[in-house]
């Protein structure tokens, strides 16, 4: 799913179009590649900027809604999924734990044995 410097951030689709959150006549995938190769994510500036990346990926991925409440959930609804999706497959702790709203220095230290 990626490479050493990029990440492709997934979406399946089924109620939204890039038009704006409106029903889809079929599903679809769409992908945005995330490049890191820059960033030092052992760094808490860097896991931060990483997933500030994934979230704007995210954000280009479902779209902007119509205005309507439903329109909204249903982003909402893709905007979590489609960052929680890409969070997981990068695999960053700090990164991970930042997705989650915990601190990065409290995640790593509970992972230790």
């Amino acid at each position: 799913m990626f490479t050493k410097s990029t990440l492709t951030a997934l979406a399946a689709l089924a109620a939204f179009s890039l038009a704006g959150a409106h029903p889809a006549s079929a599903q679809e995938t769409v992908s945005v590649k995330v490049p890191y190769g820059d960033l030092d994510l052992g760094k808490d500036a860097g896991a931060k900027a990483m997933l500030q990346r994934i979230r704007h990926a995210a954000r280009t991925i479902c779209g902007e809604p119509d205005g309507s409440l439903n329109a909204h959930f249903q982003y909402r609804s893709c905007f979590k999924s489609t960052t929680d999706r890409a969070v997981a497959a990068f695999g960053n702790p700090m990164v991970t734990a930042m997705n989650s709203g915990r601190s990065a220095a409290i995640q790593l230290a509970s992972a230790k044995p």
